[in-house]
């Protein structure tokens, strides 16, 4: 049997909304090899929130670090949940952002 994916939810918090937040987020994820997605939180105007899996475990970490530390230029985090999650194998092909 071959190694699992690392996979996580995250939600984060603050200014995080028409900063450019999810296409830095989708880069960002595109240079470490990542799958999943990221959007808008349509009800809080202050969260985007997103899934991301990988194998490179260290991409994972520096993926959760930078999102809740760094995040766009203009973006202000104040907040960044993290949610592990079980998958037998990628359930993304991709990085996306969705509407």
């Amino acid at each position: 049997m071959g190694a699992k994916p690392i996979s996580f939810l995250f939600k984060v918090f603050g200014v995080v909304q028409n900063v450019g937040f999810r296409a830095w987020a989708q880069r960002t994820a595109v240079k470490l090899r990542l799958f999943g997605w990221v959007k808008n939180d349509a009800k809080n105007k202050r969260m985007v929130e997103g899934a991301v899996e990988g194998y490179i475990r260290a991409n994972v970490q520096l993926m959760i670090k930078l999102l809740c530390s760094s995040g766009s230029r203009r973006s202000k985090i104040t907040r960044c949940e993290i949610s592990y999650y079980e998958t037998e194998e990628l359930k993304y092909s991709s990085f996306d952002i969705l509407e």
